[in-house]
């Protein structure tokens, strides 16, 4: 009786692993044959934007030329092309912008400023 048990389990267990192994050699190779694995690919996307609502700006490098494209769920539209070649450059190598400082950084700096005339000065109090 134990053996029949030991042996329903280890075939479960056998079924589950076979199971899991092609799972995860499906998840390995389905970017190569989606084109999004080694081989590469003509088409890159440099940058992407969401803008609520299911539309997107997206910057996309197609066979050298970079392009800036609106999605949408109905369609996709051309925006413009860029031409600059430093911002070519720039978007190849993902070299961004530096964000603009948030107004809560700018305060902490403000404070920080005013804090430092006061800082080993002691009130006094008569």
């Amino acid at each position: 009786m134990n053996g029949d048990i030991l042996s329903s389990i280890t075939t479960v267990f056998s079924a589950l692993a076979l199971v899991l192994g092609i799972f995860l050699v499906g998840l390995y190779v389905t970017p190569y044959v989606r084109g999004r694995g080694a081989r590469g690919g003509w088409i890159k996307v440099l940058a992407a934007s969401d803008l609520g609502g299911k539309r997107t700006i997206a910057v996309v490098e197609v066979v050298e030329e970079v392009l800036v494209l609106g999605i949408s769920p109905q369609q996709i539209s051309f925006l413009s092309k860029v031409e600059n070649p430093e911002i070519v450059r720039r978007l190849r190598t993902d070299e961004r912008p530096q964000p603009p400082v948030s107004f809560l950084t700018y305060l902490e700096r403000l404070t920080a400023k005013m804090a430092k005339p006061y800082q080993g000065k002691e009130e006094i109090h008569a």
